[in-house]
């Protein structure tokens, strides 16, 4: 890139604050800039000012608009420019929207209603046999998949009971 394409890419860098509208404007591709950008540090600080630059342009543009329709509210709104004109500045200037404040806090237990429970492993200290009908049974309900162990199959199962059978 010559110095001339370059000064016209920062020119709409100022004025429009995004890679897309310069490189539209200036029919330089992006990944032109991004190279160039790579290879010169002043250029890349350069193209980041002006960025930074067009975004306040672009965000005092959108703040006249919407004074304008403040102060002098027309008779029929274009809500799309208004939405756009907010938009632009909820985006590039800090604190438009607002902040946010937590009032207060609030605690509270949750009571679970239904759960599958879980055998405390610790506490068993026979050995859990499954007969064949119930592995059958436990195999069904788990949807088909093949039961590996005891374990596995008090951990997957969706609604049951492991019954303990010294067989």
């Amino acid at each position: 890139m010559d110095n001339e394409q370059k000064e016209k890419v920062l020119e709409a860098l100022r004025t429009y604050g995004t890679y897309k509208s310069a490189c539209f404007i200036t029919k330089i591709p992006i990944e032109d800039i991004k190279k160039e950008m790579k290879k010169h540090a002043v250029f890349r600080k350069h193209v980041n000012e002006a960025i930074q630059e067009g975004r306040l342009n672009v965000t005092d543009e959108a703040l006249d608009k919407i004074r304008e329709y403040v102060m002098n509210p027309p008779a029929k709104t274009d809500r799309n420019q208004l939405t756009a004109a907010i938009a632009l500045a909820n985006a590039y200037l800090p604190g438009f929207k607002g902040t946010s404040k937590i009032e207060g806090k609030i605690e509270h237990d949750v009571k679970v209603i239904s759960s599958v429970p879980r055998p405390d492993y610790k506490q068993l200290e026979t050995k859990v046999t499954v007969s064949k009908e119930d592995k059958d049974k436990l195999k069904e309900l788990n949807s088909g998949k093949p039961i590996t162990s005891i374990d596995q199959a008090v951990n997957e199962v969706v609604e049951g009971e492991i019954v303990n059978e010294n067989r």
